[in-house]
């Protein structure tokens, strides 16, 4: 449900979530032009190489206490630094970064020639040659 203005929450009341919906605890409803937004698990290795990628995380300065998830539910940032997360468990944490939209779509692209030298190995009978797989000579017809 996202922040919409609805007779309720122009008068200051809790927009109505029905019993059993879908939650939206990690939605983010204030987010700066420019920008994408993800969300990185505290494993491995993510959040330095996201932060190698370009990514940095948001602060709860920019954010607000209140920007994040559905209002009814439990949406206290676990970390006390600046940095906005949300506890997923006892053991992981997940931590809110963005990225400029410019580096975001340059990302996108690269992925997508990558998926389509993939597709023209497998559709032109040489899936065994493409660059970390395997198989056999298999040819796939569209």
């Amino acid at each position: 449900m996202s922040r919409e203005k609805t007779p309720e929450t122009e008068r200051g009341q809790r927009a109505r979530v029905p019993f059993g919906g879908n939650r939206r605890r990690l939605h983010v409803h204030k987010k700066d032009k420019g920008y994408v937004y993800y969300w990185f698990n505290d494993t491995q290795d993510r959040l330095q190489r996201a932060e190698e990628a370009g990514y940095e995380y948001v602060t709860k300065k920019q954010l607000g206490e209140t920007d994040v998830g559905d209002t009814d539910v439990n949406n206290q940032n676990s970390n006390l630094n600046s940095r906005v997360s949300k506890k997923v468990n006892e053991k992981l944490t997940t931590y809110l970064m963005r990225i400029k939209e410019e580096f975001w779509n340059e990302d996108q692209a690269l992925k997508q020639l990558n998926a389509d030298e993939v597709d023209k190995a497998i559709f032109g009978g040489g899936a065994d040659k493409v660059k970390n797989s395997y198989g056999l000579d298999v040819k796939y017809q569209r």
